[in-house]
């Protein structure tokens, strides 16, 4: 598939590069232009909301898959048809970078899966962390911390307490 990038006036490719890979499934399936445009709105959101600029966007790589139908489908073992999303982030817009067509079971959740580039991972985990300071301690043990701040600073902490519980048990391994 050729990139199609994300904006009002490629709404008939996208919606035409779904039709073939969905076929005649419309149930569970993504089959609109607006639908991908909102997918990466929402992502970019999430991580502006985070601390990400746009710019340290670039690059970043989203691949999504909505879920089923639920439980009450699944009780009959149903397997249903969806579609699987690949976006990436380029200098001024989202682009659509790849559609599958995929077989899930009805009780599937759906999953999305976020390839962020070194630059928004710092610019997130300066805003998560960049009100704390370690004291007395040399800068070669500050980078494995550092790293793992990073790590935490992914993770999908509802409060700003749950990510200080966990470097404090980073800090208390690395003996800091």
């Amino acid at each position: 598939m050729r990139k199609i990038v994300i904006k009002p006036n490629n709404a008939l490719r996208i919606e035409e590069a779904l039709k073939q890979v969905n076929g005649r499934a419309r149930a569970h399936t993504i089959t609109t232009a607006r639908a991908v445009e909102a997918l990466a709105h929402d992502v970019e959101q999430t991580f502006i909301e985070r601390g990400a600029t746009k710019k340290s966007l670039l690059g970043t790589q989203v691949q999504h898959r909505p879920g089923g139908p639920g439980n009450s489908y699944a009780k009959a073992g149903l397997q249903v048809i969806t579609t699987s999303l690949t976006l990436e982030r380029g200098a001024t817009h989202w682009a659509l970078v790849g559609i599958e067509r995929e077989t899930i079971w009805a009780s599937d959740k759906k999953k999305s899966h976020v390839a962020l580039s070194e630059a928004a991972i710092r610019k997130i985990a300066k805003a998560a962390l960049g009100d704390l300071n370690i004291v007395g301690t040399p800068s070669s043990r500050f980078e494995p911390l550092f790293q793992r701040a990073l790590t935490v600073a992914c993770m999908p902490c509802h409060s700003s307490h749950e990510k200080l519980a966990i470097l404090k048990m980073l800090e208390a391994e690395l003996h800091i």
